[in-house]
């Protein structure tokens, strides 16, 4: 619920048009929607990413099984043809109308298909020390992060049940989940790249559309991978107004708080675990809605100590899992 009331709040955001300046200045414009840049909670994104949870909720309530399974993409695909489709006039030149969507065209000097190359002559590698602490303290974030969406998946696909009364079976499924997180973020970053961890959205996407098949998570990643080489994909993408991108990501995220609860509701019936639960629940909460939005230490230039300490405080459901695990170790059975 941590992980999913803080991304809920990020995404709702970013519904409303992205980050604005700064939470004192809402009046200044948000940029990330093509040409058009105006003041955050603007009419016209809110009923743009409107639109995305609009054609969901129809799709729900009138679509077949077929419509109902493809909610998500459908979805997304009206609220991104509605920006496509959508203009808004200029405030300096009356005459031009502004875009939502931009450089979604394939540029001439760009070829089709790219595939990344790496030369360690390109790109040297070596060890920064100062990044050693923050980047672990992320890597310690993301694990916890796994351990969670891990769960809240095996719940989401009517398996965490029959995976927790077979004893191992869900501890080996999150060991499986650890291995692959950290055989893919070596590769990635040994690549020059980001590393990778799982997607919170993914449990969403399996409660939506009742599709928990290891069969469309492989024909997945082969997708990743072609659209991974191909510019005009990669185009399209990096021109999705952020307000239709947050109206396809709030209903995800809503539905990882409810897989969380589910969870949290099997393991809540002694006195000693709702204590527990309530507790990282409040603070990992909390994190979220009071201490995130303000908490800057150290002022501009901030050291590797006080970088990590915002880091974690700043992670609701990092901060939910220490103070569990914390009373977990403290409180007596």
């Amino acid at each position: 619920p941590c992980s999913g009331n803080g991304e809920v709040g990020a995404d709702s955001s970013h519904e409303a048009g992205g980050e604005p300046f700064g939470d004192f200045f809402p009046w200044m414009p948000c940029s990330g929607n093509g040409e058009v840049k105006l003041p955050y909670a603007s009419m016209p994104y809110v009923l743009l990413g409107g639109s995305v949870l609009l054609a969901q909720v129809v799709l729900q309530i009138f679509g077949n099984a077929f419509f109902r399974n493809c909610q998500v993409i459908l979805g997304f695909g009206v609220g991104y043809f509605a920006a496509l489709v959508s203009s808004f006039p200029s405030p300096d030149e009356p005459d031009r109308r502004l875009h939502y969507v931009v450089s979604a065209g394939r540029h001439p000097s760009r070829p089709i298909i790219t595939v990344p190359l790496f030369s360690p002559s390109t790109y040297p590698l070596s060890v920064y020390p100062a990044l050693i602490l923050p980047l672990l303290t992320c890597f310690i974030i993301t694990t916890v992060e796994t351990l969670g969406d891990v769960a809240a998946s095996a719940e989401a696909s009517q398996l965490f049940d029959d995976l927790a009364s077979d004893g191992s079976g869900l501890e080996e499924r999150i060991q499986g989940g650890l291995l692959a997180d950290g055989l893919s973020s070596f590769m990635a970053c040994a690549l020059t790249s980001l590393p990778t961890t799982t997607m919170s959205q993914n449990n969403g996407v399996i409660a939506m559309t009742r599709c928990a098949s290891r069969r469309v998570g492989y024909a997945c990643a082969v997708w990743l991978l072609v659209f991974g080489v191909l510019s005009d994909v990669a185009s399209i993408m990096t021109s999705v107004p952020n307000c239709v991108l947050g109206g396809m990501m709030t209903l995800l995220f809503a539905q990882i708080v409810v897989s969380g609860i589910r969870l949290l509701n099997a393991d809540a019936s002694a006195p000693r675990a709702r204590y527990i639960i309530a507790a990282g629940m409040a603070f990992g909460l909390g994190s979220a809605s009071a201490i995130s939005p303000n908490l800057k230490i150290g002022g501009e230039s901030t050291g590797l100590l006080t970088t990590t300490l915002e880091l974690i405080l700043t992670t609701p459901y990092c901060v939910g899992t220490i103070v569990a695990l914390l009373l977990h170790a403290l409180l007596p059975y």
